[in-house]
């Protein structure tokens, strides 16, 4: 994996690995470095410090949801439809990526890219 660039951030995970951990942090991330999709942040790196995690990250510049859509405001459809897309894309793209059963993997895809392709 490459070093951070411009317009990257270091996520700090809350949580102190062993050494048994550390090997499963890092290929997991490493999984998820190799995701390309425009709905899900790029790892760029990673690593751990003194058993502490952290991931090196594209910055995502429109914010959060929580900053987005306070807690607590109801949405209408017309707002959350898009998102579920969006995430339903995504997952497409990251059950691709992982390494699972291949029965566990078609049925989910499918699920996921029905959501994606349904017209509300």
């Amino acid at each position: 994996m490459g070093a951070a660039g411009y317009g990257s951030f270091i996520k700090v995970l809350r949580a102190w690995l062993g050494k048994d951990d550390m090997e499963g942090f890092l290929s997991e991330a490493r999984t998820m470095a190799r995701l390309e999709h425009p709905h899900i942040v790029k790892v760029l790196d990673c690593g751990v410090e003194q058993n502490i995690p952290f991931l090196v990250m594209s910055y995502a510049p429109n914010g959060t949801l929580r900053q987005r859509h306070p807690e607590g405001l109801p949405l209408p459809p017309t707002i959350i439809l898009p998102y579920v897309q969006q995430v339903a894309s995504a997952f497409c793209v990251m059950i691709d990526g992982l390494i699972a059963p291949a029965p566990f993997k078609h049925e989910t895809r499918e699920l996921f890219w029905k959501l994606y392709r349904h017209r509300w």
